[in-house]
């Protein structure tokens, strides 16, 4: 017996020796570690046919928190840098590589290098499922001799035949296929959500929907990249709660939030170049963040010390130094708007925050300048407009129902005036702020998620007759039904109106609207579904997750211009 074991010692000796083992698996202990939910890191690559693997021994990467490393996504680009100088790569020869940065389960890196100056387009086809084609962004230009990509769209656990095309411009074209089984997707149960069509006969806009924190049964957060035929076309696996947002820097990389205390910056290849934890400096993220004009991050925050001390919780913003990572500044709304506190004394009951005291639940941050904000507080039902953010913020005006402010402080001096007759929004998301040259000076338009939903755990006696009036939409606080809302502001009058509504399936809580490309998307997040609307809100096509889920946060469209894709 001794002498078997022995020999099976000496023989794997040899085979490594040898060179056979070229590529290793990841830690094979990652499938069974419980944190992370359980992303089973040693599946996010396959190789077969031309498509390679890397090697992760000795990178220790065991659970998808490993992954968001900046040393060790260092590590990964050097052994790609070393494969891509092992020899010349050519169309008819490319270096393709499953998934090397571990940031998207279906994701293809692919490099080679051509004699004339091409662009490069690809298509994928997979048995059962429409076909997915896109042309590459290459920063070189769109006409370039070196090609370095990330290819977008492989189905999970299928056979994908992959055909990418060279094109110089004169149009001559040149073609590679090569077939590839993509690893199966973890968090999804599928790979395609119910598709219906609507009354409109438009065509959709192109570009993928990142559906965003879908709490499903499988209980691994990520990312999901959906077509317009609703097939899955990629899954970035993140360590807990949801991502917020995709967010574009100028030098087209991306901002997500990868956990509760963590941004993470991933490049076009997916690879992660940076990583910021507020959560060491005291701070929990929530909701939503964004971008000003220097590139430093404003962000929805928890203080940890003010949630064990006093259970407050989500009425925190943040300013972050994108370069350093350190805090610059932070607003406290109960030293902003401390009124409120002495009335809303009630304790959380609905939501994730159960037990803490949620006076104002911001869930929207947008900034007007870089010195103006406006940020929107579900609890209150309102929007709340901030000046002077960098020094010494004040509050500039509110925007929702009088009653919601009547007899505390002199909050009601701020409230704009509403013009018409038309319910109040209540309980609203994802609250945009957008400019126009048509308007007049001091106008601009908002518009949000109206979710239409009448609770308030922090004043339980709050009366809520005034938002239930009959208007014009014939829509009633609670009536089972949500809205889109577009207001027009007009600051000099200290006025606004609704100027555009239509209703969309109901959903209490979470959710979004945003406006792309001449259309509008809207996600009722406790119905796990998405639609993209024609502009006067005809349906065009509606997305449905098919398995169990009990919210999606949001999930909204991007073109992934100079990031992924030619214009």
């Amino acid at each position: 017996m001794r002498n078997c074991i022995r020999l099976k010692v000496i023989l794997v000796t040899i085979l490594i020796a040898s060179g056979w083992f070229i590529f290793h698996p990841i830690n094979a202990q990652a499938s069974k570690s419980n944190k992370d939910y359980n992303w089973k890191i040693n599946e996010f690559v396959t190789a077969n046919g031309i498509v390679k693997k890397l090697d992760y021994q000795g990178l220790d990467i065991k659970q998808i928190s490993d992954v968001y490393n900046t040393n060790t996504q260092n590590k990964i680009a050097e052994q790609l840098a070393e494969l891509k100088n092992s020899q010349n790569y050519s169309l008819e020869n490319p270096l393709v590589v499953s998934n090397p940065y571990l940031t998207n389960l279906t994701g293809l890196y692919v490099y080679f290098k051509t004699n004339e100056a091409v662009k490069v387009s690809y298509t994928i086809k997979a048995k059962g499922y429409k076909s997915y084609s896109n042309t590459l962004y290459n920063p070189n230009g769109t006409y370039a001799k070196q090609h370095e990509y990330q290819l977008i769209g492989a189905v999970g656990g299928v056979e994908n035949e992959i055909t990418i095309t060279t094109t110089t411009k004169d149009g001559q074209k040149d073609q590679k296929t090569f077939t590839y089984k993509a690893p199966k997707l973890q968090s999804s149960g599928g790979n395609t959500y119910k598709v219906k069509n609507g009354s409109s006969k438009q065509k959709l806009t192109s570009g993928l929907f990142a559906v965003i924190g879908n709490q499903n049964s499988e209980k691994r957060r990520c990312i999901s990249y959906v077509d317009n035929n609703g097939v899955i076309r990629g899954e970035i696996p993140i360590i807990d709660y949801n991502a917020e947002r995709l967010v574009m820097t100028e030098n087209n990389e991306m901002y997500f939030v990868a956990e509760y205390g963590k941004f993470a910056k991933m490049n076009r290849l997916g690879k992660i170049t940076q990583v910021i934890d507020v959560g060491e400096q005291g701070y929990k993220l929530h909701h939503d963040f964004t971008l000003d004009n220097q590139g430093n991050i404003w962000a929805l925050a928890t203080s940890k010390k003010l949630e064990e001390k006093e259970k407050a919780v989500e009425d925190q913003i943040i300013k972050v130094n994108s370069k350093t990572g350190k805090i610059m500044k932070v607003i406290n709304m109960q030293k902003l708007m401390p009124e409120i506190y002495k009335k809303a004394t009630g304790i959380e009951k609905h939501s994730n925050n159960k037990g803490k005291r949620d006076v104002y639940h911001l869930n929207t941050i947008q900034m007007m300048n870089d010195n103006t904000m406006i940020v929107s507080s579900r609890e209150t039902s309102s929007i709340i407009k901030i000046t002077n953010v960098n020094r010494k913020p004040k509050v500039d005006y509110l925007i929702g129902d009088s009653s919601v402010w009547k007899g505390i402080g002199d909050y009601s001096s701020l409230v704009l005036k509403k013009l018409g007759n038309f319910t109040s929004n209540a309980g609203q998301h994802s609250v945009t702020y957008e400019t126009s040259e048509k308007l007049k000076k001091g106008q601009y338009y908002i518009y949000m998620y109206n979710n239409n939903c009448a609770i308030m755990d922090s004043r339980k006696n709050f009366n809520w007759n005034s938002f239930k009036c009959i208007d014009q939409n014939k829509l009633n606080i609670n009536a089972e039904v949500s809205m889109y809302y577009k207001y027009l502001v007009d600051e000099r009058k200290s006025t606004y109106k609704l100027v555009k509504s239509f209703k969309v399936p109901y959903s209490p809580y979470v959710s979004d609207a945003q406006e792309y490309g001449n259309h509008i998307i809207m996600a009722s997040g406790q119905k796990n579904y998405f639609g993209e609307y024609t502009n006067d809100g005809k349906l065009i096509r509606s997305f449905q997750f098919r398995g169990k889920s009990v919210l999606t946060y949001r999930t909204f469209k991007y073109s992934f211009a100079d990031f992924y894709f030619n214009k």
